[in-house]
């Protein structure tokens, strides 16, 4: 059972067991026959040598009697000792065998060369089990191939043949029944010297210590999910956790029953330079990485193994490892690193710009619409400070939200900076504050906010004209109201005296200041788009052309009037005599710009825009236009004047050289026929005018000659007959009217409202044959009063009187029939001759 590793069988035993003597009766019988002999034999020659008589040779015969028999019976003593001391009844010998077989803990005896003597079922049993455990080599199966487990047994079994009787506790393999204790007693026989008697004990419940630590580490890392392996020299499994089965589909005990090679288990096999029971291919058996292994289920798994060798002089172990599968590590990483490719797909994908920034201003990172507004590339911007991406002044309000951020004052806030490769633009950026890992970072959003930017200054560029229009248009209404009295009473005193008297030339010049002052009105209405515009379809080649002598009288003799024109330029649909206006104000401020003399260029051109087209503060929207650009070569305008050329009563000349009022006319006019005013200039060198109108695609021919129609003249015959209601909330308007309306022989009735007019009508016998009614008073204006006019008495005919622009109330009115509009401030002419119109004719007023 030592170093010859001889093999255990049955039959090694039933040998050693077999040992045995004659019966015991025929041993007994013969022996007793043969002493007999021998006594007969010792009597006879005892007698015959006693004898005198006898002879020499007979007493020599007597004496070899006795010693023959003596010596055959000696022989045979000798011969038959051991079985007489070895041998048993045969009976009694097959008890003892099956008594000892009967015993369930294995024993047996050896004899000095470490032969089996005897063996009892048990401990053939276990050996056999032994054997088949450790590839037929049983000693090294009992202890599970531990050498140092075979080294102690050795030793104990040397002591006891020394007659040093003895026991020790060798740890149970987990391959045999799981972990505890196994006790071998040996003993030595006395009487036979070398020979010794072993039993075994197996105590389960006698644990190992230190297997009772690695059962609650084995525990904790089951909790956890890693897996947990032990191996030998051979780098076969001699224990592992159920996590470690699991991953390979095979239980624990059959995976150390089986005697796994580690080796076996990966799947790129270790390497033939390393040693089997180094996963990595290396000799020391210890270190950390990762591998596959392919269990016996089919499946891989990858995992992390840190293997270390077994320092605590455990028998039979070499190494052992720690497991960490990285299956859902590597879900999760993946999971993880899909999510950071949508983020970062977003990120990038953005439509506004975002940059990554720590505290000191430095990007860490940015996306592709952020790179586009700094106009860089990522690795130039990267590491670059933000603010070195602006123009100084951008990079000052830049830092210093940055510092108010950093500071805790606000984590979030909003600056609008200036690239420096574009610096006319504006980039709004927001700033963000947040702490990643502890290091205070900011997120900057930026967006190109110049086109809001414009037309927010577009929107509070039409808010404020729209508001100063409106008090234009208001100072403008109470005017009109002021210079029709003036210039009606001026035209009724003008009847009582004669052209010649001093006292007429007098009134005829308070009329004509009265005039000039109602042409003044007209230009703040036109700023206000609030005018009365009568368009028809014309060419502006036709216009210019009539125009140029004008012109040239205007600009005097020392500046040049050069008038380019296009061809085809179409039609427009504009007011004449606006459109005129128009081009005489850009002439006119032209010349006035250029003292010292020079050349003024009007050309005109065809403008067709594909999509709309941002030019300053003016978003002019897709179609044709025909251009008409007025080029000086004057001083120029500076910037922060350009913002306010077009309000009313803004100028640069001296005092009492302009009313600045002419600018804002072109606007007001420009406008209101749907076109638009652009503005380029560069002080020192000139400034360009340029006024866009829609082109204009007459239905017909006939459409283009419409003309409007000729103003009455004074040697009209204006005397006529009818009834007519005035109703005007202003005194002095209303008295002339009446008073001129009944000079040219009409019946007039007075109101001072419509809620009194609809009185005065329903006290009347018959209706009127007309209404002359102011549009803006109090408590019902000039449209109600219509619509209730024309419920009860619709054959009534209506002239409606205003400051303001027809079109501002004519979808209040609706599309009526006679109804006609006179703007104020008028002549006692241009009522008369109107009313006479309306009654006479019945022919709507243009």
């Amino acid at each position: 059972m030592h170093g010859s590793r001889a093999e255990w069988s049955e039959a090694d035993a039933a040998a050693a067991a077999a040992d045995r003597a004659p019966a015991a009766p025929r041993a007994s019988a013969s022996f007793v026959l043969a002493a007999g002999v021998l006594g007969l034999a010792v009597l006879a020659g005892l007698f015959g040598l006693a004898s005198a008589e006898a002879p020499a040779w007979a007493k020599l015969s007597i004496l070899f009697a006795i010693l023959v028999p003596a010596g055959i019976l000696g022989l045979a003593a000798l011969r038959r000792r051991p079985a007489l001391t070895g041998a048993m009844p045969e009976s009694k010998s097959r008890l003892l065998r099956r008594a000892a077989d009967a015993v369930d803990e294995p024993r047996a005896v050896l004899g000095p060369g470490g032969e089996t003597v005897h063996a009892n079922a048990a401990f053939i049993d276990l050996f056999k089990k032994s054997a088949a455990g450790a590839g037929g080599d049983p000693v090294a199966g009992v202890f599970g191939g531990d050498p140092e487990q075979l080294r102690a047994f050795a030793k104990l079994c040397g002591d006891a043949k020394m007659g040093l009787a003895g026991q020790a506790n060798f740890p149970l393999p987990v391959s045999q029944n799981g972990p505890g204790v196994r006790r071998i007693h040996a003993t030595p026989v006395p009487e036979h010297p070398g020979h010794i008697v072993l039993r075994i004990q197996d105590l389960p419940h006698q644990r190992n210590p230190s297997h009772d630590d690695r059962d609650r580490f084995v525990a904790l890392l089951d909790a956890i999910g890693l897996g947990y392996y032990e191996i030998d020299v051979n780098g076969r499994l001699t224990y592992c956790n159920a996590t470690f089965g699991e991953w390979l589909g095979l239980a624990p005990a059959d995976l150390i029953t089986r005697g796994v090679p580690l080796g076996s288990l990966i799947a790129s096999g270790i390497p033939r330079s390393g040693a089997p029971y180094d996963p990595f291919g290396g000799r020391s058996g210890e270190g950390s990485g990762q591998v596959v292994l392919r269990g016996f289920n089919g499946r891989d798994a990858a995992v992390h193994i840190v293997q270390s060798v077994a320092r605590d002089g455990a028998p039979g172990l070499l190494a052992r490892a720690v497991v960490r599968d990285l299956s859902a590590e590597r879900r999760w990483r993946q999971s993880l690193a899909e999510s950071d490719e949508r983020l970062q797909r977003l990120f990038d994908d953005a439509p506004i710009g975002l940059a990554l920034v720590d505290s000191a201003g430095a990007i860490r990172r940015c996306n592709e619409p952020f790179r586009a507004l700094a106009g860089g590339d990522a690795a130039e911007l990267r590491g670059m400070r933000i603010g070195d991406l602006l123009t100084d002044e951008s990079r000052d309000r830049l830092n210093e939200s940055l510092r108010h951020a950093l500071s805790g004052q606000t984590d979030a806030s909003s600056v609008d900076v200036a690239p420096r490769h574009r610096p006319a633009s504006v980039i709004s950026a927001q700033l963000s504050r947040m702490v990643i890992d502890g290091e205070p970072l900011f997120i900057v959003y930026g967006l190109d906010a110049t086109e809001q930017r414009t037309l927010q200054s577009q929107v509070n560029q039409a808010q404020k004209m729209q508001a100063v229009g409106q008090l234009a248009g208001g100072i403008a209404h109470d005017f009109n109201n002021l210079l029709t009295a003036m210039i009606g009473y001026c035209d009724l005193v003008l009847q009582r005296h004669r052209p010649g008297e001093q006292s007429f030339a007098d009134i005829m010049q308070i009329k004509q200041n009265a005039n000039r002052a109602a042409d003044l009105v007209k230009q703040l209405l036109a700023f206000s788009r609030q005018q009365t515009l009568k368009p028809k379809v014309l060419k502006v080649t036709d216009v210019l052309t009539d125009l140029t002598h004008l012109l040239q009288r205007l600009v005097g003799t020392n500046i040049s009037l050069r008038v380019v024109h296009s061809r085809d330029l179409g039609f427009v649909r504009v007011d004449q005599g606006q459109f005129q206006q128009v081009i005489v104000n850009l002439v006119v401020n032209a010349r006035d710009a250029m003292p010292d003399g020079g050349t003024i260029t009007v050309e005109t051109k065809t403008l067709k825009l594909a999509r709309p087209l941002q030019r300053g503060h003016e978003l002019i929207p897709a179609g044709e236009f025909v251009e008409i650009d007025v080029i000086d070569e004057g001083t120029g305008i500076s910037p922060e004047n350009i913002q306010r050329i077009f309000e009313p009563f803004f100028t640069t000349k001296e005092v009492g050289r302009g009313t600045g009022l002419g600018l804002s006319t072109v606007y007001g006019i420009v406008k209101q026929t749907g076109g638009h005013v652009l503005v380029e200039s560069t002080v020192g060198k000139g400034s360009l005018f340029t006024v866009l109108i829609p082109r204009y695609h007459p239905q017909s021919e006939a459409e283009t000659e419409r003309a409007a129609p000729s103003s009455d003249t004074p040697t009209r015959d204006l005397t006529g007959a009818g009834s007519v209601l005035v109703v005007e909330d202003e005194d002095p308007v209303r008295a002339f009217s009446v008073r001129a309306l009944r000079n040219k022989g009409y019946t007039v009735s007075e109101a001072r409202s419509g809620v009194e007019a609809l009185e005065v009508l329903e006290r009347m016998e018959r209706p009127v044959d007309l209404i002359v009614t102011d549009v803006m008073m109090p408590q019902m204006d000039g449209p109600s009063l219509i619509k209730k006019v024309r419920e009860k008495w619709p054959a009534i005919k209506v002239i409606c009187i205003s400051g303001y622009a027809e079109e501002s109330f004519r979808d209040k009115i609706g599309s009526w029939d006679d109804i006609w509009f006179l703007p104020k401030p008028y002549s006692l002419n241009q009522l008369a001759g109107l009313v006479k119109d309306a009654i006479g004719a019945g022919k709507r007023a243009a």
